[in-house]
């Protein structure tokens, strides 16, 4: 089970938004749900082992209460992915807020400072001058604006998968569970590129080829057909 360890103490909880999504839960499972989500954010990449023995040893629960309570709730808000468990939102609130973002933006801003312009000064004419010579001269070319060119930057741990972007891979057919893990996917495979496809200046434009690339490649991807995975916001 491969990873970082989230440094951070604490992680984004949206009261509201949790609470739609586990309203159905009894007094036990939602207790149960909260212990999970912070052993998932202690855990290195964001994942428990797929193991019942561990799993109710952090807990601190008998088998009866695991297959009562525990089990009920790993079953409806968490993926089983390569002997590994985790649950699709906290894993990408995690990448939002891995420490080293802090060092990436930074890095950012001062890549992204623009460059002065220097402005060309007219030497004053002599006012001695012959007034009919000066009105032969041809009339100066007006000056044309120098375009710069925008600036490509790379992603940055706080990129937000937003409500937009969650629409246009609704649109082209993905769940909410396809489209998280396309986000994360996303995210994680332009973090570790260091070459100069790295640097893009529409990171939204970025996810909509990422989103059609993987529908071409996976098409099942688009079938839409699968239940919602994530268990908050």
């Amino acid at each position: 089970m491969g990873g970082w360890i989230m440094s951070l103490p604490y992680f984004n909880l949206y009261p509201k938004d949790f609470e739609a999504k586990t309203s159905h839960l009894t007094l036990e499972e939602d207790g149960a749900y909260n212990r999970l989500l912070r052993l998932c954010w202690m855990s290195p990449g964001c994942k428990l082992p797929d193991d019942d023995t561990w799993i109710m040893r952090r807990m601190r629960v008998d088998k009866e209460t695991y297959d009562r309570v525990v089990k009920v709730v790993i079953d409806e808000f968490f993926i089983r992915d390569k002997q590994c468990l985790s649950n699709a939102r906290m894993v990408f609130e995690f990448l939002k807020s891995s420490a080293s973002h802090k060092k990436r933006v930074e890095a950012g801003i001062k890549g992204g400072n623009s460059k002065s312009l220097k402005n060309n000064k007219k030497t004053p004419s002599n006012a001695s001058g012959n007034a009919k010579a000066m009105l032969k001269q041809p009339e100066p070319e007006p000056l044309k604006e120098k375009t710069t060119k925008k600036k490509g930057f790379r992603i940055s741990e706080e990129w937000e998968f937003s409500d937009k972007m969650k629409a246009y891979a609704k649109e082209k057919g993905l769940t909410a569970m396809a489209a998280e893990t396309e986000a994360e996917k996303f995210v994680n495979h332009w973090l570790q590129d260091s070459s100069p496809k790295a640097l893009k200046t529409n990171w939204d434009a970025a996810f909509r080829n990422w989103v059609l690339n993987a529908i071409k490649f996976t098409p099942r991807l688009a079938e839409g057909n699968k239940p919602e995975g994530w268990g908050f916001g």
